[in-house]
């Protein structure tokens, strides 16, 4: 199922490429050079680590997310934005029990985009950098490794391709939601597992 969508989204992302050639003069931002925004929403957990303790692996919870957005309009139906999040979560089935957990994300990536009047319609995709912190090990020892070697936080790269509606507010307003598929490469130091996860977002940009 997981395949099915990647590949459903990434078709829709190489359908939107031709259409970024043509002008629209009813586009959003097309009289405005950047934006800033604010969004919230969620992440969709999984398992963090290929390692099973007693049976069962570690893996990292459900994290509700906030945003702060930066967009930059360098076409009439393309924009860059950049994306900083932050969530409180856990880690759970460690070792050492359930383990408060803050995630960072850093995101960058295109929304090619087309409008009709005060609706619209987006495709987001990207890469960024993701950060775990957390308030100790997950566990102090790792079967198989060095005695001194503990599974912990850990950073990695992260992509994302997705679906967003817009509404325009005002003239300067817009309202979104984004629906978006997101990887993690590596939220533990070691052992890591690719987190497969689904991202809901809703916020506003304000366009200058």
């Amino acid at each position: 199922m997981r395949r099915i969508r990647w590949t459903l989204l990434v078709a829709l992302a190489a359908l939107a490429a031709p259409a970024l050639a043509q002008e629209d003069a009813e586009a959003t931002d097309a009289d405005f050079t950047f934006a800033w925004g604010l969004s919230a929403g969620q992440v969709s957990g999984g398992r963090v680590s290929k390692m099973l303790f007693d049976g069962v692996p570690p893996r990292i919870d459900d994290t509700r997310m906030l945003h702060g957005l930066f967009d930059i309009v360098i076409a009439p139906r393309l924009d860059f934005e950049m994306r900083f999040g932050f969530g409180q979560t856990d880690m759970l089935d460690t070792p050492n029990g359930k383990i408060d957990t803050r995630l960072f994300i850093f995101d960058a990536g295109l929304v090619p985009h087309w409008s009709w009047g005060r609706f619209g319609f987006g495709v987001p995709l990207g890469l960024g950098w993701a950060v775990t912190q957390t308030d100790k090990n997950l566990a102090d020892t790792i079967p198989g490794r060095s005695f001194d070697l503990s599974l912990r936080q850990g950073s990695g790269a992260t992509m994302f391709l997705g679906l967003r509606g817009t509404l325009k507010v005002g003239e300067k307003w817009v309202l979104f939601g984004d629906l978006r598929a997101r990887r993690f490469h590596r939220l533990v130091n070691v052992t890591e597992r690719t987190v497969k996860s689904t991202e809901v977002t809703f916020g506003f940009l304000r366009y200058f």
